[in-house]
């Protein structure tokens, strides 16, 4: 992913950069998801309202 963003970006390839953002923005969002899901599971004392 490194390597693919960088190319395009010397070789200026827009539509790429703006997909390896995209797609690492939304990896992002999910792994956050899953650990705060994760952290209300193991702590009990914790409620989502």
């Amino acid at each position: 992913m490194g390597r693919l963003f960088w190319d395009a970006a010397k070789g200026r390839d827009y539509p790429v950069l703006l997909g390896v953002v995209m797609l690492t923005a939304i990896l992002i969002i999910i792994c956050n998801i899953l650990a705060d899901l994760a952290y209300g599971w193991l702590d009990p004392q914790v409620k989502y309202e």
